[in-house]
């Protein structure tokens, strides 16, 4: 249940703003499509090939996904190793906008108030392993994702973890009450009871900024606790999303 203008009026408020973004198709193009492309295979046809096979018999796509990554790794004389995902971070092109987008915020938040601090965070259903090696990455303060696993000789062997649709509402709450969830993947240190006046930041000064399926959950927990979503689209996707809000609203 949303708060009340009320509860809002007397709740605590910090000197401090979040911003969280996805990074896939939110801040640059798909990271998995520009390794596979950085290893001459065509991103459609090997989805085509490979996992869609595997999601026909049951498997989640992210796991299906990484799967055929690591078979490929296998089959290739230059295994993928996290050499591989710095060569293809150097290369990755941001949008538009997005390595001034720091700095823009930092002043536009200053010249309203220069006491209130801005911290940039980064939730994203892909694997962190590229975005890590980005220009942009000394930008967040923390980057969740999935990571991959590596072998004595260096090669992707199995992911670590995968971030799903409703993990990064898990997340989200974590960065408010001020958890690191990265080094914490512990439930219950997330659930446990904080008093919100000894939140990181209240909801009301967080952001959180998505382009894909994988976001509408967060977008649904952050407009229902009073903090803010942005959604990220192609001009000539906008009708897409209105679509995928009324699915969620039930009409």
């Amino acid at each position: 249940m949303a708060p009340t203008p009320n509860e809002l009026h007397v709740r605590a408020l910090r000197k401090r703003v979040l911003l969280a973004f996805d990074f896939d198709e939110t801040l640059a193009p798909n990271t998995t499509n520009a390794l596979l492309e950085h290893l001459g295979e065509n991103p459609e046809e090997f989805r085509d090939r490979y996992v869609k096979p595997l999601q026909d018999r049951g498997w989640e796509s992210r796991l299906a996904e990484a799967h055929t990554l690591v078979e490929l790794s296998r089959r290739r004389s230059d295994p993928i190793t996290d050499q591989t995902f710095a060569e293809v971070a150097s290369n990755l092109d941001m949008y538009p906008g997005v390595p001034d987008m720091f700095d823009r915020v930092r002043t536009a938040v200053g010249d309203i108030d220069d006491d209130i601090d801005v911290e940039f965070h980064m939730i994203t259903a892909g694997f962190v392993n590229i975005p890590s090696h980005t220009a942009i990455a000394d930008e967040f303060t923390s980057i969740i994702g999935g990571h991959w696993a590596f072998d004595e000789a260096g090669q992707i062997v199995f992911p670590k973890n995968t971030v799903g649709h409703y993990a990064k509402v898990r997340h989200l709450l974590a960065l408010a009450k001020g958890i690191d969830s990265v080094q914490s993947d512990r439930s219950y240190d997330i659930d446990r009871d904080i008093p919100e006046s000894e939140w990181h930041a209240p909801f009301e000064q967080i952001i959180f900024v998505g382009d894909g399926d994988s976001d509408l959950p967060a977008f649904d927990f952050m407009q229902s606790h009073a903090g803010t979503a942005i959604a990220v689209y192609q001009a000539d996707n906008a009708r897409e999303w209105e679509s995928k809000g009324d699915m969620r609203r039930g009409r």
